[in-house]
């Protein structure tokens, strides 16, 4: 990654003091330059298939998870919905499928004109289902589509949008629920404070933001500090990492203040 980086931008990486699983945080993570590369790649290079339909075909465990703990599943309420960082996920579809007005953002346009023309079939978006594999394949396929269609509801919208966090086209305090999988994964602490208060702004008051990040723990507590200091109020057990029993143990959604903003980092490994 810092190769393709360094020839695009003609800049030297820097290591950095934020590393962890052998990975060095750097510019090149938000840099659209190098996003644009990365997509041109995945997109066009025969190579890269198996990749790119593992990314279109993303899971979505925990994010279902937390929405059946916040009460959102199945969606009765017209929430809005930000998923930031969409890349060419069917995630957008699914949202929609499930009720919720969306709004998918990405800065790379190639990711955006990719997804916005997915032919987002039921059996295809039920691909991104997680469920356990240890059945004949088309038992797996029956309950995968199970899972998505039993929260389907009429009613859901999607928005494609070519733009980061701080586009004047996203309304301030309107999104209900944000959600981030892995778009902060190796960004420089100084952007991660930046996009903080940026979602902050566009979080409605009472909604819920969830960010994801993949093996990037060494760095939990750090980010604990920059959600507090951003006004956030943490919905997570203390020291959680991953899902288990302490989950339950979480704030309903019925507890929340109408005033507060909330959020919610998982750092699951593997």
């Amino acid at each position: 990654m810092k190769k393709l980086w360094e020839k695009l931008t003609g800049k030297r990486f820097r290591r950095n003091p934020w590393d962890f699983w052998g990975v060095t945080p750097g510019e090149f993570w938000n840099d659209d330059l190098w996003w644009n590369g990365y997509y041109n790649d995945l997109l066009n290079n025969p190579d890269r298939s198996t990749s790119k339909e593992t990314l279109i075909h993303r899971r979505i465990t925990y994010l279902t998870q937390t929405l059946y703990k916040l009460e959102e599943l199945p969606s009765t309420k017209n929430r809005t919905f930000l998923d930031v960082g969409c890349g060419i996920s069917l995630l957008p579809y699914i949202l929609k499928h499930w009720g919720f007005q969306v709004t998918a953002i990405d800065f790379c346009k190639d990711a955006i004109e990719f997804t916005s023309h997915h032919v987002a079939t039921d059996e295809n978006m039920a691909k991104c289902m997680d469920i356990y594999e240890s059945q004949e394949n088309h038992l797996v396929d029956a309950q995968k589509l199970h899972e998505l269609q039993k929260n389907k509801t009429c009613g859901g919208a999607l928005e494609f949008k070519c733009c980061n966090l701080n586009d004047p086209s996203l309304p301030e305090n309107y999104f209900d629920i944000i959600y981030c999988k892995n778009i902060f994964r190796l960004s420089l602490k100084t952007y991660w404070n930046e996009s903080l208060n940026s979602l902050y702004r566009l979080l409605k008051p009472g909604g819920f933001l969830f960010i994801e990040t993949l093996n990037a723990i060494a760095i939990r507590h750090e980010v604990a500090d920059l959600v507090y200091k951003a006004n956030f109020v943490a919905w997570e057990p203390q020291d959680s990492l991953y899902y288990h029993e302490d989950f339950d143990e979480c704030m309903p959604m019925k507890e929340f203040k109408p005033t507060e903003k909330y959020c919610y980092c998982l750092w699951p490994t593997g």
